[in-house]
């Protein structure tokens, strides 16, 4: 090897080792030696706006650390539950009242909407189908694996996908805490897209980690969305909402 080439080597064995050193220093982003853990007993209801008593022991939950709170939370797999979604405009507003059923995490979704025929989804893992009362046949279409079934099934609901908080810059959200929303002890968040500068605030369950309720408003501090849903229902789920229209069940049969 000539000395040319043989210095050059050298240079880059130390350039990567000098990169692997600074690496070495730098923490890992989110990398926390203590984790956050919510308390064993669900903390005492609020009413809205609240603060929870200074009796109950509990992790605080700042803006700082809400995103660690929210990442111990989790879905449960089978429930059902109601949802009323409002979306508001100048002059007017349509309000949705839709069911949702989910078993092993195929979802159902009935969707009523005054005036209009009743909308019927269902998400698998791997597909959605799309009929409305009456119709003898659904839309089927197939979705890849970037695009995860809950999240899916949430845009079809016209809910948020609350866990993209967990993706949020600390510095957009500007309020956290515990609340009480619809009879259950929530982790409240408020954020700012720094976008659209839109505000919006929403509550998730403790004890079900679903959301439970969402106001969003504009630029003008103006509400253009609300969502609120009952509490959820964690058996006696009927698999009559996962038939299609010609009677097929799809609880069951995905391989």
């Amino acid at each position: 090897m000539s000395n040319r080439k043989l210095g050059l080597a050298i240079f880059a064995l130390l350039f990567v080792a000098a990169i692997i050193g600074l690496l070495l220093l730098i923490p890992s982003y989110g990398d926390d030696s203590s984790s956050i853990v919510l308390p064993s007993e669900s903390p005492a209801l609020v009413r809205p706006g609240g603060t929870p008593p200074d009796a109950i022991d509990r992790v605080e939950v700042t803006p700082d650390t809400v995103q660690d709170v929210i990442y111990t939370l989790a879905r449960p797999l089978t429930y059902s539950r109601d949802i009323r979604v409002e979306k508001f405009w100048q002059g007017g507003e349509t309000v949705y009242d839709i069911t949702v059923s989910t078993i092993d995490g195929i979802t159902s979704i009935l969707i009523q909407t005054e005036g209009f025929p009743n909308k019927n989804i269902i998400v698998t893992s791997n597909e959605y189908y799309i009929w409305y009362d009456g119709d003898s046949a659904p839309l089927v279409s197939e979705f890849t694996s970037f695009i995860a079934a809950d999240r899916l099934a949430d845009e079809m609901q016209m809910i948020i996908t609350y866990e993209d908080v967990l993706n949020l810059d600390t510095q957009n959200i500007s309020d956290a805490g515990y609340r009480g929303f619809g009879g259950e002890d929530c982790i409240f968040v408020e954020y700012t897209s720094p976008f659209f500068q839109y505000t919006t605030a929403y509550y998730v369950g403790i004890n079900s980690g679903l959301l439970l309720g969402v106001e969003e408003y504009d630029e003008n501090n103006s509400l253009i969305y609300r969502m609120i849903a009952t509490q959820p229902s964690l058996d006696d789920i009927g698999e009559t909402a996962f038939t299609l229209p010609n009677g097929s069940l799809l609880i069951g049969n995905e391989e």
